[in-house]
């Protein structure tokens, strides 16, 4: 009996002990926040707060357009057009919570930036937590509703990766599977969520735990799964096989469209060998894009240089899992710069 309490103490002394190397080591800013991250998560999540029968789920009630018949679907408030901006045709940004701009303000998203750069009125359609699969539905859509100027599509490594799940953050989504040269729509449309952001007993108990997501991550091989169940669809890789055929179907829609890689933090916090696969299935896209007869811009290098010239501060916030205000000003720039040329005449007055 006294052996027994004995190992089971160890054991949980040994855990405690890995939790706060795992703290210091990855997450220093969490050491004396050891509050439910994956419920805190769940709660702050504004993506799967609307079901959308065609994607699964939308934006924030907080992000409807106030213009009367256009961006019916959600979208992010931008900031006030500069003088003399052009306002129609709008150019749309599509993507994940990237284009979005999860952890910071309205003014400080990288589509804000490019209005302001380009004095050309932006509609912000990104979605925090959409795969690839879900971008290009929803920029169909948009595409039809806003009639834009030019459309913006970005994404990063990871959207490759949910496009293989019919379940994400904890809501089913549609997704593709390939049969030869043709893309088919499954789970569509995705049944509504009858619970939403329920967490797993596993959650509850672990979700407080640093060192229990970083395990989980590194056995799966997915980011997504600590913060939310997802069911797998297509195999491991499957994602990359679509990724051609869906560029196809941007190409298809007949605006100019310029397919934009950018890149999460664990590109350059985490191992060699993670950032390697993450720039090389960034790869894949950017050559799909191209081969489908889309432009495109690969920002690895331009957030790479700030980084090494500047400090990891230069493009990300501490703490944060994306671009902060400095990142995405860098990010906005190089992408008006690559999309000036594909406006219309006003761009240029």
């Amino acid at each position: 009996m006294a052996n027994g309490s004995l190992c089971l103490a160890s054991v949980i002394l040994t855990l405690l002990a890995l939790e706060v190397a795992t703290r210091l080591w990855y997450a220093p800013h969490t050491f004396f926040d050891w509050t439910n991250r994956i419920e805190a998560h769940r709660r702050h999540d504004v993506s799967t707060d609307i079901y959308d029968p065609v994607t699964g789920f939308g934006g924030s009630p907080a992000f409807v357009s106030t213009a009367p018949g256009r961006e019916q679907r959600t979208v992010r408030p931008m900031p006030a057009l500069p003088a003399g901006a052009v306002a129609e045709p709008p150019i749309l940004t599509t993507g994940d919570s990237f284009t979005f701009g999860w952890e910071v303000a309205d003014g400080e998203t990288w589509p804000a930036y490019l209005q302001q750069d380009l004095r050309w009125r932006t509609v912000n359609g990104g979605v925090m937590g959409y795969g690839l699969d879900q971008i290009v539905l929803r920029t169909e859509l948009l595409v039809r509703q806003v009639r834009p100027a030019a459309t913006v599509v970005a994404f990063i490594a990871d959207d490759i990766l949910r496009s293989e799940m019919s379940r994400i953050w904890d809501v089913e989504k549609p997704y593709f599977e390939r049969e030869g040269d043709r893309l088919v729509l499954r789970n569509a449309p995705p049944p509504e969520p009858a619970v939403a952001n329920r967490l797993t007993l596993v959650q509850r108990l672990l979700g407080w735990s640093v060192l229990y997501g970083k395990v989980v991550t590194r056995l799966d091989g997915i980011e997504t799964e600590p913060v939310g169940r997802r069911v797998r669809a297509l195999p491991r890789g499957a994602g990359e096989a679509l990724a051609c055929p869906l560029m196809r179907r941007l190409a298809a829609l007949g605006t100019p469209t310029l397919v934009v890689a950018l890149y999460e933090p664990r590109v350059w916090t985490g191992p060699p060998a993670e950032s390697t696969e993450l720039r090389r299935v960034s790869a894949v896209v950017v050559a799909c894009a191209r081969a489908a007869g889309l432009p495109t811009v690969d920002l690895h290098d331009t957030l790479d240089k700030a980084i090494r010239e500047q400090g990891f501060g230069a493009v990300f916030g501490q703490g944060t899992d994306h671009l902060d205000a400095r990142g995405n000003r860098l990010a906005g720039a190089a992408i008006a710069a690559a999309l000036r040329p594909l406006l219309p005449a006003p761009a240029t007055r």
